[in-house]
């Protein structure tokens, strides 16, 4: 949220007059003794003028200074964090009986105003006799004012929020029905392609089985696609590799060997497996809640010493069981329960891809062809990172 102040005005010749004179030589705080009235110069906290006889002013003064999240804690509540950063501008100010007598001053004051608000600001105006008066009831109006601003600019935006969120979940229940109607098609052309035996004699009893039984004939080709013969995977329990762990040694030289069996068999079991979920089962078969930053160096010392490994740009290193020796040998593994579903981050591009191609070779294509890929990735809501993540598969599932 935006909260300005501005403070605009124009000077006749003489009052520019005094700017620049005051400018050009070295300003320092006194009187300077003119011809007609004198000037008092104030040079705290920035640059003011003025004349003796209050004809004019002149200040400048602030400071440019971009700030975020200053409003937590006094603004906000329950843990809420401010809207937006913002700018604390310098400010410049005419005043003075001669500024306030012009013929256009009240008209440019409203005009200002209106072209502000009209581009997004709020005005919030603090009159100098009520500061004097009351400077302490002045500033809780002020703070009230700001609180009521913020609680509008939230309700705005929670509404946009929700318009939103329901043109999203309007166009994922579309695209589901799109691709549930591509999955019921692609069943019924694999019916149709199904091989005719050569024996006419031998053909013709299969021939009127198919038509006493249609159903029966379709449960069997569904029950040989070959989507139901995918790997599945599991998250595995490295613990179960070895004898016994000793988190006392995980740092000793000595207890090498056992990191490096159980390291081994999460690889070959979960493998390709980035590096972060790969130290996240070590720490855990060791009782540890948290994966510090020394157990992670410990256990990619040790997986990269031994294991093939491709690195994707802000996400990690991927480590490769040794049956698998080309990225191509892989296909995309299904979660085999409800705790071994993985997210699109911590799925490798190659497996990824080969879910791709899986799908577009079941007809998907397009926006079908990336909700389908999530769909299948156990991806329940689908967000940009994620969508990008799929989009980079799709591009790169020829490479593979």
């Amino acid at each position: 949220m935006f909260i300005k102040k501005l403070y605009m005005g124009l000077g006749n010749s003489i009052a520019w007059s005094l700017i620049g004179a005051s400018l050009s030589a070295t300003v320092q705080a006194g009187t300077v003794t003119t011809d007609g009235a004198d000037i008092v110069l104030k040079t705290k906290g920035g640059l003011e003028l003025a004349t003796t006889d209050k004809e004019f002013s002149f200040k400048l003064g602030g400071r440019v200074q971009m700030d975020y999240g200053t409003f937590d804690g006094y603004y906000t509540k329950n843990g809420n964090t401010a809207d937006a950063a913002y700018f604390r501008r310098a400010y410049l100010e005419l005043g003075g009986t001669l500024y306030h007598r012009s013929a256009t001053a009240r008209d440019r004051d409203k005009l200002r105003e209106f072209v502000l608000r009209g581009l997004g600001w709020e005005i919030v105006r603090i009159w100098s006799t009520d500061w004097w008066v009351d400077a302490v009831g002045t500033a809780e109006k002020v703070h009230q004012r700001l609180n009521e601003i913020l609680a509008e600019s939230r309700a705005k935006q929670a509404v946009i929020d929700a318009a939103q969120e329901a043109e999203r979940l309007k166009i994922d229940a579309a695209v589901a029905k799109v691709i549930e109607v591509v999955d019921q098609v692609s069943v019924v052309v694999a019916e149709e392609t199904v091989p005719v035996a050569n024996d006419l004699e031998g053909a013709l009893p299969e021939l009127k089985y198919a038509k006493a039984a249609t159903v029966s004939v379709a449960e069997e080709v569904v029950a040989f696609a070959p989507v139901l013969n995918h790997p599945l995977y599991r998250e595995t329990d490295p613990s179960q590799a070895v004898e016994g762990v000793d988190p006392d040694r995980f740092f000793d030289p000595s207890y090498t060997p056992t990191l490096e069996q159980m390291i081994a068999y999460v690889v070959s079991e979960e493998g390709p497996v980035l590096d972060t979920e790969l130290a996240r089962r070590i720490a855990r078969a060791h009782g540890w809640v948290r994966t510090g930053s020394r157990i992670r160096d410990r256990v990619d010392q040790i997986a990269r010493s031994r294991f093939r490994s491709h690195e994707e740009e802000q996400i990690g290193f991927f480590f490769w069981p040794a049956h698998l020796e080309t990225d191509t040998s892989v296909v995309f593994r299904r979660a085999g329960d409800d705790d071994s579903t993985r997210g699109l981050a911590e799925i490798c591009l190659p497996e990824l891809s080969a879910l791709a191609e899986e799908m577009a070779l079941r007809g998907h294509e397009g926006e079908t062809l990336v909700y389908a890929v999530a769909k299948e990735a156990g991806v329940s809501k689908l967000a940009h990172a994620g969508r990008l993540r799929i989009e980079k598969a799709i591009r790169q599932k020829r490479e593979y």
